[in-house]
């Protein structure tokens, strides 16, 4: 018989190992809830913050969201094929523009009553005072958008402020660069 490990032995001191965990459990109990309207938390986020646009330039949906633009087209995609979000492009051809339509204001509205109610077991399920501290945290850290002196390029990739502008950690070198 295998033993079954102690909660210590999962224990961390890692901030974001904590952060991790709890979003797992946060996001299952969210993604449980919208489960009868065939969503995800992550999608219903997007779709309430295009309610609350006429229509919103994909990049800065993503700059708004904290995640980068194919993280956000992902997630558009199931809602786009679905008929609750249209897009259309902008003036420049690399912009392109999300809006909700008719069907996906719908699916809002029946969705915000089962979003409320995880929002509620979630918060009676709380020891006293976590809710409003977790309130008033957590946007303090999305604020901080990387850690120490690490900034983001133009394509939202993280940098430090030593290396180039134009050497962003993680980036391939430009095909002319690669040349000989």
């Amino acid at each position: 018989m295998t033993a079954t490990p102690s909660d210590d032995v999962f224990s961390t001191v890692c901030l974001c190992e904590r952060l991790r965990r709890a979003t797992r459990v946060v996001t299952r109990l969210y993604d449980d809830a919208l489960r009868p309207l065939d969503l995800r938390i992550t999608q219903f986020s997007l779709l309430t913050v295009l309610a609350k646009n006429d229509e919103l330039r994909i990049r800065d949906l993503a700059t708004g969201v904290l995640i980068d633009e194919t993280a956000v087209l992902r997630n558009l995609r199931p809602l786009i094929d679905r008929g609750l979000v249209a897009v259309k492009p902008g003036a420049d051809r690399r912009e392109r523009y999300a809006a909700l339509t008719s069907e996906g204001r719908d699916v809002v509205a029946r969705a915000a009553p089962l979003w409320k109610a995880a929002q509620k077991h979630l918060k009676a399920r709380l020891p006293s005072g976590v809710w409003d501290a977790m309130f008033r945290g957590l946007p303090t850290i999305a604020r901080i958008r990387a850690i120490g002196d690490l900034t983001t390029d133009r394509r939202g990739r993280l940098r430090h402020p030593a290396q180039p502008a134009g050497h962003p950690l993680g980036a391939r070198r430009s095909r002319a660069a690669q040349r000989p």
